[in-house]
This record gives structure tokens, sequence and C-alpha cells, in this order.
């Protein structure tokens, strides 16, 4: 390999691709600093926000015993930002329209009873959208061949997101993230002489949806992310440091990207319900003493995905389809602490609506009961003791977290060379030669995701819950000074975690891990690795 005469690249070898994607870049317009950078300053650019909020209410007393009142309110922010190329190239929009109606009715069933019911629905979507005049780019209008810009959707193909380390680079903002919750609650509250009784239904139904097709903090691009550094373009010699500046923008300038991807990014529409029934007693009990007692029921509906674009759960019974390779391969060369009767490889990722699993994501957790107790008591004029306890259950759902997509995206990685730049497989001739990799959902079954770090729902979680009390005295001092001493207490139990689920034990991990290696060293001594070659270049390893 021989350096370029005079450091300069000669315009013969200059890609045309190369060049179209640099005329939508900004010629400078200030001169910038000494290492030439900081040339394009948009001083008088300012990032202008649209935005209003409306609140209309309505009350109505049909009767001096019933009355209504309806609210509803509707929020917008929008803006539009990042145009420095002032082309279709740069630039996106912010949206983050929000809508929300609520409905209360009370009705007096007697003079000591009523009835109040509410109603109320909240939606939010947070939306960011490239350049509008992208959508639809032609690919091939810079010179890609005509199978890459095919193998994307039209309705997610933008101007390519190019990484240019110390320069430039196009992060596009595309995504959308809908959610919406509704609830019900009925509440009857009646006075019964020293009792005044509470019972009530409270029902909730959420839902979020996500449409990505591009985050470039998550590293994703839907028609592909170009990355350009210091990798083919150092010397005189291959150990060569980098210089501060101009190496990446030669490896682009030479049609040679140094990595990036293609990600067909699987979007979610999840929902979960939440049904409660409660009673609660106020009881005077003496004129000294109030006692609260009352008993809640929570029943939490497993969270659901519209298409079934989710992992359930895993399968630790069934054995792998890899399994009959791997043990004939042990059976070579077994080991003395593991015999190769005993040698099992077994289990994979399930999903809803599979196999006979229902679509829901886990079986529910039926005994969520909630009791409340409390009291006060006045044992004089200027003392009151105060005391309680009560159980309060955390959520498993779309309050938590969202559903696990593997199999369901799918990246394809952009690998330039197979021998260290000897020679060049993808260049932005082609950047993609074996074509873009489809999701593939459940199809590979047991297979889906091995070799790779996993995470799954647990089938029959148990909800955690936290046990709270409280005693409290106060004391009227003279002087109008008011003296509170108080204990409260809390014990969380069943709170959920991440651990690692680990087939062997720490000794055997730490003196033999599995990896994508013909051997490995296990007892100081190398032996035949069983996985190897069914999984080259994965490395098998989970949690």
């Amino acid at each position: 390999i021989q350096p370029l005469a005079g450091n300069l690249i000669p315009a013969a070898r200059i890609h045309p691709v190369a060049k179209n994607i640099l005329s939508y870049y900004s010629l400078p317009n200030v001169p910038g600093t000494a290492d030439g950078t900081n040339n394009l300053i948009r001083v008088n650019d300012p990032q202008v926000t649209t935005y209003y909020n409306h609140i209309a209410r309505i009350d109505h007393s049909f009767s001096p015993g019933h009355r209504v009142f309806g609210r509803f309110n509707t929020y917008r922010r929008y803006s539009t930002s990042d145009d420095w190329f002032r082309n279709l190239s740069t630039g996106w929009s912010e949206d983050w329209p929000q809508h929300a109606f609520s409905f209360d009715d009370v009705v007096h069933l007697s003079p000591t009873t009523f009835l109040n019911t509410r109603y109320a629905y909240y939606r939010l979507l947070i939306a960011y959208v490239p350049n509008r005049d992208s959508l639809g780019f032609d690919l091939a209008s810079l010179g890609f061949p005509k199978s890459y810009a095919d193998a994307i959707d039209p309705a997610v193909r933008t101007f390519p997101t190019i990484g240019l380390t110390s320069y430039f680079t196009h992060n596009w903002q595309w995504f959308r993230y809908p959610h919406s919750n509704m609830s019900l609650e009925s509440q009857v509250v009646s006075v019964r002489g020293n009792h005044t009784l509470k019972f009530g239904f409270d029902g909730r139904h959420y839902r979020t949806f996500q449409y990505e097709p591009q985050n470039p903090g998550a590293g994703s691009s839907s028609t592909g992310l170009l990355n350009f550094a210091t990798t083919w373009t150092r010397g005189p010699f291959d150990n060569s440091p980098s210089s501060p500046k101009g190496q990446c923008l030669a490896s682009l300038l030479l049609g040679l990207p140094t990595g990036g991807s293609v990600d067909r990014k699987a979007s979610f529409a999840e929902q979960a319900t939440y049904w409660a029934l409660y009673f609660h007693d106020d009881w005077r009990v003496t004129p000294k003493l109030t006692l609260n007692l009352g008993l809640r029921y929570e029943l939490e509906g497993p969270m659901t995905e519209r298409f079934n674009r989710s992992i359930r759960g895993y399968d630790f019974q069934t054995p792998s389809p890899l399994d009959a390779q791997v043990r004939a391969n042990y059976a070579t060369n077994p080991i003395t602490e593991i015999q190769p009767a005993q040698f099992r490889l077994v289990g994979g990722l399930t999903f809803p609506g599979v196999g006979g699993l229902p679509r829901t994501l886990w079986k529910r957790d039926i005994n969520n009961f909630m009791p409340r107790l409390g009291f006060a008591y006045m044992p004089g004029p200027k003392t009151v003791v105060r005391g309680g306890y009560g159980i309060f259950y955390g959520p498993l759902g779309i309050p938590r977290g969202d559903v696990v997509q593997y199999g369901f995206s799918q990246s394809t990685a952009l690998i330039p060379s197979l021998d260290n730049g000897m020679t060049f497989v993808a260049t932005l001739s082609n950047p993609f030669p074996s074509g873009i990799q489809e999701p593939r959902g459940a199809a590979d079954g047991l297979m889906t995701y091995v070799g790779r770090g996993i995470r799954f729902f647990d089938e029959n979680p148990a909800a955690g819950y936290h046990q709270r009390w409280q005693l409290s005295v106060q004391r009227e001092l003279p002087l109008r000074v008011l003296l509170e001493v108080g204990y409260t207490g809390n014990r969380g139990t069943k709170l959920q975690t991440t651990r690692n689920l680990r087939p062997l034990p720490p000794s055997y991990l730490s003196r033999s891990p599995v990896r994508d290696t013909a051997t490995i060293n296990y007892l100081s001594a190398a032996v035949p690795n069983p996985f190897y070659p069914l999984l080259p270049g994965t490395g098998l390893s989970g949690t």
C-alpha cells in the first residue's frame, strides 16, 4: 500500500456517491478555527415553538340532589429545528399534541347516601419527524444501487445517516410514542349512625404504542447508517496514530465506510388493564376513639401486544434444537465432573399465541388483598394518638415496562472488509451487497436469539408489595405550641430484580466460559468446545 502523493486524494479516486452526499453539505459561512472546524454558524437560527393550551368545563345541576360536570383540555407544542444545511438532508419537526376529557356525576340517593361516578380519558403523542422533503428520498439519486433503494420501504426512506467522526453527523430523530389511559371509578358514601361507609370500584385501561424507524440514541436507522472513521486512512504505517482531523472525511471520499447498519425496527401496540374493589368504614366508637377499617382488592390484567410481537417466557423443559449435536460433540471428549448421559441442552424463548400459549405475556396474580387499619385516640383534651397499617401492591405491566421484541427487529450490519482492509466487500458502490435481512418474528422458535444475552417475562409473577405502618403522638404545649413524635415503617416483599440465570456454578463459569472458539480452557487444559461451530461468531452467554 503506497501513501498518497502530497497527502492528497486524486480527483479520479473520489467516489461519485461521496461527491453526491457532500453536495448536500453547506459551505462554510465563517472562517472558523485554525484546525478548520466551527466554520458553519447559524447565529440567527432560532427554534420557533408554537404552543397552545385550551380548557373548557361545563357544570350542570339537574336537581338539588343531582349534579354533573364535564371538562375537556387540549395542549400542543410544535417546533422545527436543526435545519443546518437548509435542504432535505437536515432538520426535523417535534410535535406534542395532548387531549384529555373527564366527566363527573354526583347523585344523592338519600339524605345520608350519595353515589359519585367519574370517567377520564387521556392521550399524549410524542412525535419527532424528519424533514418532510426527505421522506421517500430516492437513494439511487446519490448513486447507490437500485437494489439498496428498493430494499427500504418508501414510507421510512430518508436521506441516509452519515457518521463522520469530528465532523457533522446527520442524526435524524424519527419516532412516534402515543400512549393513552382510561379510568372509570364509582363510589358510594353512606353515613349510618357512628359509621361512615365507603365502597366502590376502580377500573383502568393502559395503552402504549411505539413506532421508531430511527433513533440515534439507540444507534438505529431504517434507511442506513454509514460510518466513516480512521480505520482505512491511517499512515504511513498500519500502526500509525490517527490525525486529529481529515481522515474520516478521506474515508468518505474514497467510498470506504468503516461500519454501519440498516435496521428493521418493530413497532408495538401494547395494553393492560387494572380492576379494584374496596370497602372502608370510619367508625366513631366513642367520642375519644375512631377506627378506620378497610379492605381493597386489586386484579391487574396481563399485558398483551396487539399482533403478538413480543417474547413471552422461557421454556426450561424442551430440548434445544441443538441438543443432539451438542451432546454428540460433548460425548467425544467429556469431563469427569459431568457424564455424557447427564449433559443436556434445553430451553429457548417462547412467544404469545404460539404453540398453544395464550396471547397474554404472563398469568394473573390473583392474591392482591390490601387491608387498611387505623385508629385515632384522644386520651385527654390536649393529646391525640394516631396509628395505621396498610398493604400496597405495585404494578407488573405497562406502568413498569414494555414488551420484549427479540426476533421482531433485525439489524443488518455493514461489514466493509473480511481481511482487515486488504480487499473490500462493501463500499459506497454497494454498502449492503448481501441484501437487507428481514426479521423472522417467532419463526425460529427456541432458536430465537440463541447465543446472545436475553431477557423474558416471568410467566407466573407475584406482584411486589409494601407494608407500611405508622404511630404518632401529638401534644399541645403552652403558648399554643404543638409537639408531635412519630414512627414510620416500611417493608418491601417480592420486589422484582434482574439477576443472571447461570446454568453452571460460578466456579465452572470462571474456568470454562462457553465461547465461539474450537476449544475452551478447563482445569488448565484445552478441551473441544461442544457448541463449536454450531453458532460461529456469536458466543453463547445469557441472562
